[in-house]
């Protein structure tokens, strides 16, 4: 996906926030954010986040976790379709954000699935579409972008996932940024039910599109990322619950703020083996390790099955890993092959 070079003072806010540091008003405007935030803060909420167990439902994973790392929001969305344009509806415990709270697209995004993903389970071409919220509430302000492959209104096999920022009425004033909330979600349209898990035998592989934001505190750089997911599930026999594991490579990315592409080659994060529990309804966690330029990434992942034929069609989760300054944090959805 690309930065756009046009980007809206509120993208720069939510860049802000995200990628510690400050940027100028887009748009053709002057003035600039402070360029005194607390570059650590922000960078800590990322690294929690990153290291967080995410928690089932949706599959959300954020720097919001109780005192085991486990993830305690819970943020789901829906997607529709409005005259041939993408809408959702995203819920966190009493946060609702919906059609009014759609904001002019922060940036451009037209993702096509990976040409050598194959296609989703109905057979078609369709192209990841996304759409950005901001909400001001009495105690802070939500950004929320949501990313899916639905196609219509009768596409009942969807896939939505996306980011969630909250950031206290009190952070953006004192630049005292602990409480921001930063993460990823995802969910599928179908989960697969847990009464066909025990009857799951042999090997099934995923491939797909990953999504999501890298930070890098070193160099002030911050941006979007799309990569390749692929992943191998071994149901095991039907004494087994199995595990499911797999990589994120091919990284592209831009930096939002300079306009310029920024190169991954050779990254590759890994989704360590994660075990298919027979009481969560084929929802599961693992740990996730990687490499980059010679430094080594750790964090957490987490995804659940959908559909309900042989064996189940696609998988949607996210994933967090980081090392020293950098963080990266996404959503994916994979296709069966």
């Amino acid at each position: 996906m690309n930065g756009d070079t046009g980007i809206t003072r509120l993208f720069f806010f939510l860049l802000m926030i995200v990628t510690m540091t400050g940027f100028g008003c887009g748009g053709g405007g002057g003035g600039g954010a402070d360029a005194g935030i607390p570059i650590n803060l922000i960078a800590d909420r990322a690294t929690v986040a990153a290291n967080s167990t995410p928690l089932q439902g949706s599959v959300t994973q954020t720097s919001n976790t109780d005192a085991n790392g486990v993830t305690r929001n819970s943020i789901s969305s829906t997607p529709s379709y409005v005259q041939e344009s993408l809408r959702a509806t995203v819920r966190n415990g009493a946060t609702i954000l919906g059609t009014s709270d759609i904001v002019d697209d922060w940036f451009d995004f037209n993702r096509a699935l990976c040409q050598s993903c194959g296609t989703p389970p109905s057979g078609t071409s369709s192209q990841w579409q996304h759409v950005s919220f901001e909400k001001e509430e009495s105690n802070g302000t939500v950004y929320s972008i949501v990313f899916s492959d639905m196609e219509d209104n009768d596409d009942l096999d969807y896939l939505s996932a996306g980011i969630w920022i909250y950031v206290p009425e009190e952070a953006a004033d004192s630049m005292d940024l602990d409480d921001v909330v930063y993460g990823t979600f995802a969910r599928g349209n179908r989960p697969f039910s847990q009464d066909n898990l025990p009857g799951l035998t042999g090997e099934a592989t995923y491939e797909g599109d990953a999504i999501g934001l890298y930070t890098d505190e070193t160099t002030t750089t911050a941006g979007l990322f799309n990569a390749t997911v692929a992943l191998t599930a071994n149901f095991g026999d039907a004494s087994q619950t199995g595990t499911i594991s797999g990589s994120v490579t091919n990284f592209s990315a831009r930096d939002v703020d300079r306009g310029q592409s920024i190169s991954f080659q050779g990254t590759r994060l890994d989704l360590g083996a994660a075990d298919i529990r027979d009481t969560r309804a084929g929802f599961f966690t693992g740990d996730t390790s990687g490499s980059h330029q010679g430094n080594t990434y750790s964090g957490k992942w987490g995804g659940e099955f959908l559909g309900n034929g042989a064996s189940p069609t696609s998988v949607t989760g996210t994933f967090g890993a980081e090392h020293s300054d950098i963080t990266f944090m996404g959503v994916f959805g994979a296709y069966q092959q």
